[in-house]
């Protein structure tokens, strides 16, 4: 092995083995102790479903042919149930169409992006778009952001621990489970300004539907979505783990109070919908590398200023009007 460094700065490692080869690396020699990278994270949840929902209605009639169509996705600009009011006038029956060759009275909503209606001698055709019109797309779970010194670990976790019963034959313990927002970060700066960044994430929550019952105690299943990435960034950089997703299915059940309950025959009275949501797991790290402060350099905390004193938090007259404030 040969380093040299006579004073702070850059220099050569060189590391030989018994057959001769070598491997050079560059490091970085600093007198005021080692250096640290601050590491600016993200973890966000977008909703792929809300992201992708997106439809078209299109109604159609062909008034010389007698001939109607309509198209009514749901949870577009014009959504379409049982109750929907298709026909004009006074006594219609909701979720009836008119006859044929007049076009569907579509339902308007707020939402709507784009109308497009055509008609000739023949044939007439009104169309509603939708693209993107849904908000909460995603969430923020999580958004810390670390200190660490070069090659060591620096690790956040926000959530919780659920305690597990292990009955043995003898005794019984209890170990606590770990769930929630985990992140743990390794940086090693390499050169000036390189990085070298070994990133684990994990996103777990119990699921109690697929748990097991153990001697009387009801132990939980964990739905996780971890990650595990080895990446050289340059400072300041960011790096983006994404394609996580997570499937989930639920039902939902509509039912007649106490008919919908009656065995065999309450299956006439309730109603069973299923919903699918999709999401997907966003990472976002920025490390930077910061400097350590020198020797015999003060810090300012706020608890030395002092309060405020009366002059300071007076309001005081402005020398132009301001536009943006009421003039009486």
């Amino acid at each position: 092995m040969n380093l040299i460094g006579h004073r702070p700065g850059f220099t050569t490692l060189t590391v030989w083995d018994r057959q001769g080869h070598y491997q050079q690396r560059e490091v970085r020699v600093d007198a005021g102790g080692k250096q640290q990278v601050m590491l600016n994270a993200v973890i966000a949840e977008l909703d792929h479903t809300k992201i992708e929902n997106q439809g078209i209605d299109l109604s159609v009639a062909l008034t010389k042919s007698g001939l109607s169509l309509a198209s009514l996705p749901g949870a577009v600009s014009s959504p379409y149930g049982p109750s929907s009011q298709l026909t004009a006038g006074t006594g219609s029956v909701p979720g009836v169409a008119p006859p044929g060759g007049q076009l569907l009275p579509l339902l308007l909503s707020s939402t709507m992006t784009y109308g497009l209606t055509t008609s000739s001698s023949n044939y007439s055709t009104q169309t509603l778009f939708q693209f993107l019109e849904s908000h909460n797309l995603g969430r923020i779970l999580a958004q810390p952001h670390l200190l660490a010194n070069s090659g060591q670990s620096a690790s956040f976790l926000s959530g919780g621990e659920i305690p597990i019963v292990l009955a043995q034959a003898l005794n019984t313990s209890i170990v606590f489970k770990e769930f929630g927002t985990k992140l743990d970060c390794r940086p090693t700066v390499i050169g000036r300004d390189e990085i070298e960044l070994l990133l684990k994430t994990e996103v777990s929550e119990p699921d109690y539907a697929h748990g097991v019952a153990l001697f009387g105690f009801d132990v939980p299943a964990f739905v996780t979505r971890k990650a595990e990435t080895l990446v050289r960034l340059k400072d300041g950089q960011t790096l983006i783990v994404a394609g996580l997703i997570l499937h989930n299915r639920s039902a939902l059940v509509s039912k007649v109070p106490y008919l919908g309950d009656i065995p065999y025959a309450g299956a006439l009275f309730r109603n069973t919908g299923w919903q699918d949501s999709v999401t997907d797991l966003v990472i976002s790290v920025r490390p930077e590398i910061v400097a350590p402060l020198p020797q015999g350099a003060l810090v300012f905390e706020p608890s030395e200023r002092g309060p405020l004193t009366p002059d300071e938090v007076r309001t005081q007259p402005l020398k132009e009007p301001d536009a943006a404030r009421p003039r009486f």
